[in-house]
C-alpha cells in the first residue's frame, strides 16, 4: 500500500513534498534493512490536476537526514520512529480504516547508514506477528526534478515504518532467520531426505550425493543397454517374421501349382484355396491334399479303346500313306 502526500509550497512552486507509503518483513534479532535506489510509485493526480509518474529516491543522503532526525527525537525524550501492523497512520481515511490497531509494536531507535543501504535498528513493544513478508516506509520528501510527467521525489523524512504482505517494493525484504540458520535447515533437510544419521557431518551428506549421481550414471547405462538390446531383438524379430511369410508365401504357391496340375483346384476356385491357406496354413493344406480333382487332365486319344471313330479315322490316315508309299510317291509329292 502507498500514501502520497503533495504539499505546495507556494502557487509559484510545481515542485511538492511527496509522502509515500510502501508497504515490508521484519525479524526480531536483525535490523530492517533500507537499500539505496530509485523507485517507482506510480501515477498520481496532483492538486492542480496534473498526472504525474513518481520515481522515490532513497539514497545516502536521505538516510543520513534521517539519523539526524532520530537523533533529535531522541534527544527530546521521543521513542522514535513508530513500527505498525500496515498503516494506520496513513492520511487517506479509507486505507486507515484497514488498521484498526494503531499501537506501535516497536519503535526504531537507531539507525546505521552504510554505503549501499541504511539499517534501522527496532525496540520491540510484542513479538512481531508472524507471516509478514515485507516492511512499507510512509516516507516524505520533496519533488527535485519533473520532466513532463516524470517527477522524482527525494525521500529525506519518515514518519513510520508497516509491516505488511502487500509491498509496492520488492527489494524491501528481510529473511526471517539468519543465513547460518537457513543452512543450517538446509543441511538437515538433505540428510533426512538421504536418511542419513542426523549427526552427518557435509563430508557425510557429500558423500551420499556422489554415490547418489554414481548410481544415477550407472543406471543409465544399464538403461542405455538394455534399450540398445532391446532394439535389436525387435529388429531381429522383424526380420524373421518377414523370411517366416516369405517362406509361407512360397509353399501356399507351390501347393497351388501342384492342386491346379492334378485338377484338384480350378483357376477359379485359386483365390478363394489362397486367402484360406494364409489364414490357416496347418488346417487348409491338409484340406488340400485330400481335395478330389474336379477336372480330368489325361490325354483324351490315349484312353480311347481301337475301334473308335478317331481310331479309324487315325487307320485310314496311316492307310493312305502306306499306298502312296507303294506307289513310289514321296511323302512331300502333291
Amino acid at each position: 500500500m502507498l500514501k502520497l502526500l503533495f504539499t505546495l509550497a507556494n502557487a509559484a512552486r510545481d515542485l511538492a513534498l511527496i509522502a509515500c507509503a510502501n508497504e515490508f518483513h521484519v525479524s526480531e534479532d536483525k535490523p530492517i534493512r533500507i537499500p539505496y535506489g530509485s523507485y517507482p510509485y506510480g501515477t498520481y493526480k496532483m492538486t492542480n490536476g496534473q498526472t504525474v509518474f513518481i520515481t522515490q529516491l532513497f539514497d545516502k543522503a536521505a538516510a543520513e537526514a534521517w539519523s539526524v532526525a532520530l537523533a533529535n527525537e531522541l534527544a527530546k525524550g521521543g521513542k522514535g520512529y513508530p513500527i505498525y501492523y500496515g498503516h494506520p497512520d496513513a492520511d487517506e481515511p479509507q486505507i486507515a480504516a484497514k488498521y484498526p490497531d494503531k499501537r506501535a509494536k516497536g519503535w526504531g531507535n537507531r539507525m546505521n547508514v552504510g554505503d549501499d543501504a541504511a539499517e534501522m535498528f527496532v525496540a520491540w513493544n510484542e513479538a512481531p506477528a508472524n507471516g509478514f513478508e515485507f516492511f512499507s516506509p510512509l516516507w516524505i520528501g520533496p519533488a527535485i526534478s519533473q520532466k513532463g510527467s516524470d517527477m522524482t521525489a527525494h525521500m529525506t523524512k519518515c514518519r513510520s515504518i508497516a509491516l505488511t504482505n502487500n509491498p509496492n517494493i520488492l527489494e524491501f525484504r528481510l529473511p526471517n532467520e539468519s543465513a547460518a540458520s537457513t543452512e543450517e535447515q538446509n543441511m538437515n533437510e538433505l540428510i533426512a531426505l538421504l536418511k542419513l544419521d542426523p549427526a552427518s557431518t557435509p563430508a557425510d551428506v557429500q558423500k551420499a550425493v556422489q554415490k547418489l549421481l554414481d548410481d544415477n550414471t550407472a543406471l543409465k547405462g544399464a538403461a542405455d543397454a538394455a534399450k540398445a538390446e532391446a532394439t535389436t531383438a525387435t529388429t531381429e524379430k522383424s526380420a524373421a517374421e518377414v523370411a517366416c511369410a516369405n517362406e509361407r508365401k512360397a509353399r501356399i504357391d507351390l501347393l497351388l501349382c501342384g492342386a491346379l496340375a492334378d485338377g484338384r483346384v480350378t483357376p477359379a476356385g485359386k483365390p478363394a484355396w489362397q486367402a484360406n491357406l494364409e489364414k490357416d496354413f496347418a488346417a487348409f493344406s491338409v484340406a488340400l491334399a485330400n481335395e478330389k480333382p474336379v477336372m480330368k487332365t489325361e490325354s483324351i486319344t490315349a484312353n480311347r479303346k481301337p475301334g473308335t471313330a478317331d481310331t479309324n479315322v487315325q487307320g485310314k490316315i496311316v492307310a493312305l500313306v502306306n499306298e502312296a508309299k507303294a506307289t513310289g510317291l514321296s511323302y512331300d509329292a502333291r
